[in-house]
């Protein structure tokens, strides 16, 4: 049971770099002609549409000012609160367990007699 996930990102890790790029990357990194051509390959049918569409978000997101390390901990103080907000929920979340108890609930319910704990 505990090593079921290492199990299964052990045979993620050894195929993973036989896996295709997705279209999106490739037209990110190798220009547009390149992702429809990778989109042809998953898609079936006309993908102009669906290739325009992923080219203007990566235009998009090639517009978006990119924010450093330092203009986040030191710049806006609206992004310092998000940030702190952020990471104090992180840290709650790993200081109370709730992460352990939420992996094991079915077993604690099931150790405590509650075969459904959705019923109360």
């Amino acid at each position: 049971g505990m090593m079921l996930p290492g199990f299964a990102g052990f045979i993620l890790m050894c195929v993973m770099p036989f896996m295709p790029e997705s279209p999106r990357f490739i037209m990110e990194r190798k220009g547009y002609e390149a992702g429809v051509k990778e989109l042809m390959k998953v898609r079936t049918g006309d993908v102009a549409e669906e290739a325009n569409i992923m080219r203007d978000e990566i235009k998009k997101e090639q517009d978006v000012e990119q924010v450093s390390y330092k203009e986040l901990v030191c710049g806006d103080p609206n992004l310092r609160k998000r940030l702190f907000i952020a990471c104090t929920l992180v840290l709650g979340q790993q200081a109370t367990g709730v992460n352990a108890f939420l992996g094991y609930a079915a077993t604690i319910f099931k150790m405590c007699g509650i075969e459904d704990p959705l019923s109360f």
